[in-house]
């Protein structure tokens, strides 16, 4: 932030803060445009979270059905055409329950 304020003052160019700091000019030019479209709270904001295009409500419902009635996760997904690892994901986020075993 604070290089892309020199830059965006007239104080320093762009290729300058690149030498000077060890950086890809790139990277510069990416912190400019940001500062430029978002202002100095675009630094500070947290990222979008992505939306994911496996597993959606209707996937979830569907995989959460089946675990309750007792499939394997492997063959969840292989059913649904979903990674195994993406449904074990899933489960330690939270979005999904894993039946406990009875013993």
């Amino acid at each position: 932030m604070l290089t892309s304020q020199l830059i965006a003052n007239g104080n320093a160019s762009q290729s300058e803060i690149s030498r000077a700091f060890g950086v890809p000019l790139v990277s510069v030019k990416r912190a400019c445009k940001k500062l430029r479209d978002e202002g100095a709270a675009g630094f500070f904001r947290p990222p979008v979270p992505r939306q994911g295009h496996k597993l959606t409500e209707q996937r979830l419902q569907e995989v959460q059905s089946q675990l309750d009635a007792g499939m394997e996760v492997p063959a969840i997904g292989a059913e649904l055409g979903v990674l195994p690892n993406t449904i074990h994901k899933a489960i330690r986020a939270g979005r999904l329950k894993k039946k406990a075993l009875a013993r």
